[in-house]
């Protein structure tokens, strides 16, 4: 047996409880449909530059969701990481390799945790921009039902600058409010199941959703009230992130992902 119920299935896998109710449910949400692109090679990840010294964007580079940039390697560019047009329902293994380039797109199983992997496929492999593409229909290649990256080293972030590595207080500031995530100590620990109506929530009707998840520390050394802290917000209930123990932990985003209906 090589496929496990993934996040975006939890109702036919988890104990009920409203916290896995909405994280399932997060699975649909609609997406502009995904537009022709040039092919655009891409070094790592980092965003196009048609111009680095002028700060001018070709129409393909436009169009696969780049933003201009003036005078700067490449490399160093955080990538807008989001829902459409180049991640969207309608995307395939070819408008892939159409965005980023042939050579770095591979179609592969992706793991998803415990031993188990599902269809998908991998966007810049070798690098610290790597992305994991999953898919609804995998015998064509093509409709997402996740995208996911995990490196703290990433430059891909969201257009508000939500990123792998950010903690806790720095996600409510880009939110502008508290926003609701499961407890830890469990298989989907510390998933946002709700922003509470902040920047971060989805347009209403999107078949698109961005989620993150969050880690504490994984040793807590000699403080104590820590230890005491993360007793407090264990397993599938979900929490205020302004609850005194998420804020005394501060837990870090350890992964972000761009789920779709």
């Amino acid at each position: 047996m090589r496929t496990k119920a993934p996040l975006w299935r939890l109702a036919s896998r988890m104990t009920p409880s409203p916290a896995v109710a909405l994280v399932a449910a997060l699975v649909g949400f609609p997406v502009p449909s995904i537009l022709p692109v040039a092919a655009v090679p891409r070094q790592d990840g980092a965003e196009i530059v048609a111009n680095a010294h002028s700060g001018t964007l070709d129409e393909a580079s436009r169009r696969a969701g780049a933003t201009q940039v003036s005078g700067q390697a490449a490399s160093q560019q955080p990538v807008v990481f989001g829902c459409g047009p180049v991640f969207g329902p309608e995307t395939t293994l070819e408008s892939l390799a159409a965005a980023f380039g042939e050579a770095n797109v591979v179609s592969a199983d992706v793991h998803v945790g415990e031993g188990f992997y599902e269809p998908g496929a991998i966007i810049f492999g070798d690098t610290e921009n790597r992305v994991e593409v999953t898919w609804k229909d995998a015998p064509n290649a093509r409709s997402p039902a996740s995208v996911r990256i995990q490196s703290a080293g990433s430059s891909w972030a969201t257009s508000r600058g939500l990123r792998v590595g950010l903690d806790l207080h720095s996600v409510e500031a880009i939110n502008g409010r508290p926003f609701q995530l499961t407890g830890f100590g469990w298989d989907y620990a510390g998933t946002v199941v709700s922003w509470e109506g902040g920047h971060m929530e989805a347009s209403p009707g999107t078949r698109c959703r961005i989620m993150a998840r969050f880690s504490p520390a994984a040793s807590f050394g000699d403080h104590p009230d820590l230890s005491q802290a993360a007793s407090q917000v264990l397993g599938s209930s979900s929490y205020s992130s302004d609850h005194p123990a998420m804020q005394l932990l501060n837990p870090t985003v350890y992964e972000l992902l761009i789920v779709l209906r």
